[in-house]
C-alpha cells in the first residue's frame, strides 16, 4: 500500500497542509473513489453491500458526486509484492484455524479476551474480495445512480489521473501511491460516523518540504514502492538522509540519482529506478470514456436489491 513511513513524514513536517475536514466542505464536487479500499474495509467488518450503501448514501447528503474506480489487472511489476501478500495471507489463516481451535477447547472459567483479540487481528488479514463480490458492489452502483471505472490496470494511476485532469477535484483512498502519481488532492480516513474527511493539500507539501514533484518522486522509490520493494536496501529514512546531503552538492550534479551512485553508493541501479520512475509518469497514462460506466438511479431496483440483504423499507 505504498511507501512506509512516507504518512508518518507527511503528518509530521506538513501539519498546515493536512487537516480534518467536514464531509459538507465536499458539497457539489466530484471525489475518485479507490474502489477496492473501501471493499476490503466493509467486508473486513463484516457486511460489504451494507458498508458500500452507508457510504454511499452519506456521500450522497453531503451532495458529493462519486467516482468508483475498480483494478484491473496488475502489472508485472507487483508479481513479486502480491506473491509476498499470498504467502502472508495463507500463514494468517493457518493461524487463524488454530487460533479458533484453541478457543474451542477452551475451558468455561479461562480467561480467553487475549485468545478473541488475535482471532479477531487475523481475521481482518484474511478478508478476501471475489469477482462476484465485486460484480455486486457494480450492481449496487448501478441501481444507486452512480458513475464507476474499470481501470485496465490498477486504480490507483486512474484516481490521480481523474484528479489531474480536473474531473475529479480529490481522492479518496488509503494508497500512499497517490502521492507519488503527483495527486493534486488526496483524501484519507473517511469517518462514517463524525462524516469528516483528512486532505491532504499536495502541491502546499511539495512547498512546505521545499521538494519538487520529480524529487519527491525520487525519493520515495529509492526508498521502496510495492514495484520495488525487494530491490531496494534504502528506507524512507535513509533515503531523506542522503537526500540532505544530496542538496548541499547540487552544484556538482543536478540528478539525485546520477549523485548518488557517483558519490555514495555505486551498486544502485539508476536504469531499474528510472524505469519505476516512468511507471508513476501520468503523462504516460491515459483513461478511456469508453471505461466509464454512466448509471440512473433506479428506486425499484435498489429496494428489490437491498431486500436480498436484509434490508427493510417501510
Amino acid at each position: 500500500m505504498g511507501i512506509k513511513n512516507l504518512n508518518r513524514f507527511l503528518r509530521t513536517n506538513c501539519p498546515k497542509n493536512i487537516k480534518q475536514i467536514s464531509l459538507w466542505d465536499l458539497k457539489g464536487k466530484t471525489i475518485a473513489i479507490d474502489a477496492s479500499i473501501y471493499m476490503y474495509r466493509f467486508q473486513t467488518d463484516g457486511g460489504l453491500i451494507e458498508g458500500m450503501y452507508q457510504m454511499i448514501g452519506l456521500m450522497k447528503y453531503h451532495k458529493i458526486n462519486m467516482i468508483f474506480v475498480f483494478d484491473g489487472k496488475p502489472p508485472p511489476e507487483k508479481a513479486e509484492i502480491l506473491k509476498q501478500r499470498r504467502e502472508e495471507k495463507a500463514a494468517a489463516e493457518i493461524k487463524y484455524r488454530e487460533a479458533k481451535n484453541k478457543l474451542m477447547n477452551c475451558g468455561e472459567n479461562e480467561d480467553i479476551s487475549d485468545l478473541e483479540a488475535e482471532i479477531d487481528e487475523l481475521r481482518k488479514k484474511i478478508v478476501k474480495i471475489t469477482s462476484t463480490d465485486i460484480a455486486n458492489v457494480k450492481k449496487l452502483l448501478e441501481y444507486m445512480g452512480i458513475s464507476y471505472y474499470e481501470a485496465e490496470s490498477e486504480s490507483d494511476y486512474v484516481c490521480a489521473k481523474l484528479v489531474k485532469k480536473k474531473i475529479a477535484f480529490a481522492c479518496l483512498s488509503e494508497d500512499m501511491d497517490m502521492f507519488v502519481y503527483g495527486c493534486p488532492r488526496v483524501l484519507r480516513y473517511l469517518s462514517l460516523l463524525k462524516s469528516t474527511v483528512v486532505i491532504y493539500d499536495f502541491q502546499n507539501i511539495l512547498n512546505t518540504l521545499k521538494l519538487s514533484l520529480e524529487d519527491f518522486k525520487k525519493i520515495c522509490i529509492l526508498a521502496g514502492t510495492d514495484y520495488n520493494i525487494h530491490d531496494t536496501k534504502y528506507d524512507l529514512n535513509k533515503t531523506l538522509r542522503v537526500y540532505a546531503k544530496y542538496t548541499k552538492n547540487k552544484l556538482q550534479c543536478n540528478d539525485f540519482y546520477t549523485w548518488l551512485k557517483r558519490n555514495y553508493d555505486e551498486s544502485i541501479d539508476i536504469e531499474q529506478l528510472e524505469y519505476i520512475l516512468e511507471m508513476f509518469d501520468l503523462k504516460t497514462k491515459t483513461i478511456h470514456k469508453k471505461l466509464m460506466v454512466i448509471n440512473r438511479y433506479d428506486n425499484d431496483g435498489l429496494k428489490s436489491y437491498l431486500f436480498e440483504y436484509g434490508f427493510i423499507f417501510v
